[in-house]
């Protein structure tokens, strides 16, 4: 995920709204924020850099950040 801002609200308010427009078989179950998405020559978004991007960063405690907002 890439946020203009990375403070808990910002990451609450999208997981409320992935919670609305998404099946449940379709949440993310890790979470990493990012501060851009690689792109390949042709500008679509490069999984497998992305993918080596999250394997050296720790996934956020998503389950801490939504505790805080209650």
């Amino acid at each position: 995920v890439v946020l203009k801002r990375q403070d808990a609200a910002a990451i609450q308010a999208l997981h409320r709204w992935m919670k609305a427009h998404l099946a449940d078989f379709k949440m993310p179950q890790r979470w990493y924020v990012v501060d851009a998405l690689p792109q390949n020559s042709r500008g679509k978004i490069s999984r497998r850099v992305v993918q080596e991007m999250c394997a050296e960063l720790p996934p956020l405690d998503l389950p801490a950040l939504l505790r805080a907002s209650t």
